[in-house]
């Protein structure tokens, strides 16, 4: 199954420049809308291709889960084996579960194969004190894909543990963010 969105822009031979430039995104927008990345697409991106946004993301939506499910499959999964699962439990707690699953393989594929953003991934495996758990979009994978989630849980749990992670409020980090301002004589977003 194709994205629905590539075979309509390609039927109005359009290429991923011209539309991204009709749609006022970037070309790198539009590739990533075609590889299912985004969890909904753009709304500029329907308009350029006079597409309803209602009709469409059903669609769009079916794409990914087929796309999933055929990444999923024995002959062309290589990330969620039954190996990898096992070596969630037996991991060191000082590796992210997330990359024991990938066991090398970049992110970016991981997203590919399986249509997550990979903005959230990054967030999560990268900046993991701010992440108080597995997030929603990852488990929903993970169950979709006929596994099961509490064991990532729990790995994600113990290795937040062993890190010794202190996971702060959104208060306080606005006021150590503030602190850095004042220190540093940064200017917050928003402020003049």
């Amino acid at each position: 199954m194709e994205n629905p969105l590539k075979l309509t822009r390609l039927s109005l031979d359009l290429t991923q420049e011209g539309l991204a430039k009709k749609a006022g995104l970037s070309k790198s927008s539009v590739i990533r809308t075609e590889q299912g990345l985004y969890q909904t697409p753009p709304r500029q991106l329907l308009q350029a291709l006079n597409l309803n946004y209602s009709k469409t993301l059903p669609l769009y939506t079916a794409f990914q889960t087929l796309h999933r499910a055929l990444s999923n499959s024995q002959a062309s999964n290589p990330y969620f084996t039954w190996q990898n699962f096992a070596s969630l439990s037996d991991a060191l707690p000082r590796r992210h579960p997330f990359e024991v699953l990938l066991e090398g393989r970049s992110i970016l594929d991981f997203c590919k194969a399986f249509c997550v953003t990979p903005n959230l991934i990054t967030r999560w495996v990268k900046k993991y004190w701010l992440v108080a758990s597995v997030p929603t979009l990852v488990l929903d994978l993970f169950e979709e894909t006929g596994y099961d989630g509490v064991l990532l849980i729990d790995a994600y749990n113990r290795f937040l543990y062993e890190k010794k992670v202190t996971l702060l409020t959104p208060q306080e980090r606005k006021e150590i963010r503030e602190v850095q301002a004042r220190r540093f004589g940064l200017k917050e977003k928003g402020v003049a």
